[in-house]
């Protein structure tokens, strides 16, 4: 039983093409391309602005002590996105 046709599904199929390649491009621009490669620190930190809410969501707000540990790891400056997000580095 078909209940979507072929080319809702291709059209899909697309869709889903296009979001991970571009999901891919902008991972590998921020961890090898961009100016602030260099600086060290996790990758998923690197590569999304997601990784201090993964902390204060699913970790119960623990994202300043993984702050501290990233110092203790990395040194001064690791690569985690400032508090705020991208709205608050736009000012």
């Amino acid at each position: 039983m078909n209940i979507l046709p072929g080319s809702v599904w291709g059209a899909l199929f697309c869709v889903a093409v296009v979001v991970t390649v571009r999901v891919v491009v902008v991972a590998v621009y921020r961890r090898y391309l961009h100016p602030l490669a260099r600086v060290p620190g996790p990758f998923l930190a690197a590569v999304t602005s997601l990784y201090p809410y993964y902390f204060n969501g699913v970790k119960d707000g623990l994202f300043y002590l993984e702050i501290e540990r990233l110092h203790d790891v990395y040194g001064g400056h690791p690569s985690a996105p400032p508090p705020g997000g991208p709205a608050a580095r736009a000012r």
